[in-house]
């Protein structure tokens, strides 16, 4: 979630990170809204309203679980997101991510076709990747926890989706870790010759 909760920002060992998620989240008049799955969890929060709230396991033996939401606020003044958690794979730590008076936070890739940046007000992270979740499983419920600055902490429970069919979008994938750079190469120092010895010239004795 830097952005700083969202994907790449959280790479540490057991940090969550972010990773692409399709589109499939919105609210009332965006055009999103078509996909929006009728089984998701939603709730309203004094100004805030959390939508289409998802868990999607990965490969099987990884223990990655995606967490996909749509977060708008309703209000006047921004709120912030300073934690988000997930029973059984632990919290996601870092930002906080402001999501703008009137405006809207997606936890979902760009929607195809929208330019690079977007629209005012909105703004597409990608979903949080939870890397240490061995035992969240597809078919269970698990409590998802969001922690505002100002309006305090909210809980709904989610159900977890394996990544096949509509959820295979949002398969969740282990954040990039680059290779270490390769050593710098080493020059071994000049040596210095030992100064030619009395009655030699270039090194060849004479006579």
């Amino acid at each position: 979630m830097s952005r700083s909760l969202r994907r790449g920002a959280l790479a540490a060992t057991v940090a969550a990170v972010l990773a692409p998620l399709a589109a499939g989240c919105a609210s009332g008049k965006d055009a999103e809204t078509h996909q929006i799955k009728p089984d998701t969890a939603s709730t309203a929060f004094g100004d805030l309203k959390i939508q289409n709230v998802q868990l999607v396991t990965g490969d099987q033996g990884k223990h990655l679980v995606a967490l996909g939401a749509a977060l708008f606020n309703e209000g006047k003044e921004p709120e912030t997101i300073t934690k988000v958690t997930v029973d059984g794979a632990g919290a996601a730590t870092g930002g906080p991510l402001t999501i703008p008076a009137g405006g809207a936070l997606y936890m979902v890739d760009r929607p195809q076709g929208m330019t690079a940046e977007s629209p005012q007000g909105k703004t597409y992270l990608g979903p949080l990747v939870f890397p240490n979740a061995p035992d969240v499983e597809a078919g269970s419920f698990r409590k998802v926890t969001f922690a505002f600055g100002t309006a305090g902490e909210t809980s709904l429970d989610v159900s977890v989706h394996a990544p096949t069919g509509y959820f295979e979008q949002l398969k969740p994938t282990p954040a990039f870790t680059p290779p270490p750079p390769a050593p710098a190469p080493t020059t071994a120092a000049p040596t210095t010759g030992a100064p030619a010895s009395s009655g030699a010239t270039n090194g060849v004795p004479t006579a």
